[in-house]
Formats: C-alpha cells, sequence, structure tokens
C-alpha cells in the first residue's frame, strides 16, 4: 500500500472516529443543558459545531485522494 492509498483509509478512519466523538459532545451539551449548565451547553455545542466542520475537512481531502486515483 503506497502513502496515498493508506491516507485514503486514514481520513475515512479519522472522519468516522471525528463523527462518533462529535455525536458525544451534543449528548454531553443535552446533559448540562438538563443539569442547567448553560454555559457549558454553549461550549460543548461550539465543540460539536467545530467537528463537522473537521469532517467537511476530511471529506474534501478524500474528494482529492478520489479524484486522484481517477486521474492516474
Amino acid at each position: 500500500m503506497d502513502d496515498l492509498e493508506k491516507l485514503k483509509s486514514l481520513i475515512h478512519h479519522w472522519r468516522h472516529h471525528n463523527d462518533d466523538h462529535a455525536h458525544s459532545y451534543l449528548d454531553w451539551a443535552e446533559k448540562m443543558a438538563s443539569a442547567g449548565r448553560d454555559d457549558l451547553y454553549h461550549v460543548l455545542v461550539r465543540i460539536f459545531t467545530d467537528a463537522r466542520k473537521i469532517n467537511e475537512l476530511f471529506d474534501e481531502a478524500a474528494k482529492i485522494l478520489e479524484a486522484d486515483t481517477h486521474s492516474h
């Protein structure tokens, strides 16, 4: 497996792993809201939002790698 193939596999893994964490952040945000900790709720929602933005970057990298695979 060359480096590009390895990276393609890693990107898929990292995205899936990041998605799992993102859902956990949102679950904890909801728990904090229920506990009356709006301060923590808002921070955890921001973390969730940023994790989703990172997923968009993983998707962008995956598309570049996919296009590279088809062009060579």
